[in-house]
C-alpha cells in the first residue's frame, strides 16, 4: 500500500524563494540570513529533494519522515492528555503519562540484569518517577548546557542565569513541598 500526498503547494511556496535549497549549507543560509523557519525549510527542502534539485540525504527518506511527524504529533497530543495531580492539598495541573525521552532511556535494568523496554507510563507510578528522574538526569542538564554555552559564545551573562535557574527551581521546590 502506498501513501502519496500532493506537494504542488510546497513546489509554489519554493518557487517564490529567492534561493532554492540544495544542501545543508543552503538551509542555514536560509535560516539564519533570510529568516525562513522550521516547517518552512522542510517543505522547501523536501520538494527540492523530490525535484532532484537538492541532495538527497539531508532529510530521511520519506517513510521515515513520515513515522517521525506521525510520532511526533502522537507525542504532543498525549502532552495534552492532563489530570489534576494533588500534593499536600493543593491541585496543580500536570500531564497523566510519560515516556521514555529517547532510546537509552527506553532501556531498564532490572537486578536480573535483563533489560525491559519501558512504554508510556500512567503518572503518580514507580515507573513514572523513574521516567522523571531519567529525563532530569539525562536531558536537562544538556539542555541547560547547550543554552550556557549560546550565552557565553554571545556574551550573556552566565552566572547570572545559572542564579536564575538555581532560583526558579528552588521556587518549584517550595511550591510542591509547601503547596504554594
Amino acid at each position: 500500500m502506498d501513501i502519496t500526498i500532493n506537494i504542488d503547494d510546497w513546489r509554489d511556496e519554493t518557487l517564490q524563494a529567492e534561493e532554492m535549497p540544495k544542501n545543508l549549507d543552503d538551509l542555514v543560509s536560509l535560516a539564519l540570513e533570510q529568516g525562513y523557519l522550521s516547517p518552512q525549510l522542510f517543505r522547501m527542502y523536501a520538494y527540492c529533494r523530490e525535484a532532484g534539485i537538492a541532495e538527497p540525504d539531508v532529510l530521511p527518506d520519506n517513510k521515515a519522515l513520515l513515522q517521525t511527524g506521525g510520532t511526533n504529533a502522537i507525542d504532543r497530543r498525549f502532552a495534552l492528555y492532563r489530570k489534576i495531580i494533588e500534593i499536600n492539598g493543593k491541585q496543580f495541573d500536570g500531564r497523566a503519562m510519560v515516556a521514555p525521552a529517547s532510546k537509552e532511556d527506553d532501556l531498564d535494568d532490572d537486578e536480573s540484569g535483563d533489560e525491559t523496554v519501558t512504554t508510556w507510563q500512567s503518572t503518580g507510578t514507580p515507573e513514572a518517577a523513574d521516567l522523571a528522574w531519567r529525563y532530569l538526569e539525562r536531558r536537562i542538564p544538556g539542555h541547560i548546557w547547550g543554552r550556557l554555552l549560546i550565552l557565553a559564545d554571545s556574551g550573556g551573562d552566565v552566572r547570572g542565569a545559572a542564579d536564575m535557574l538555581h532560583d526558579k527551581i528552588d521556587e518549584m521546590i517550595d511550591l510542591i513541598a509547601n503547596g504554594g
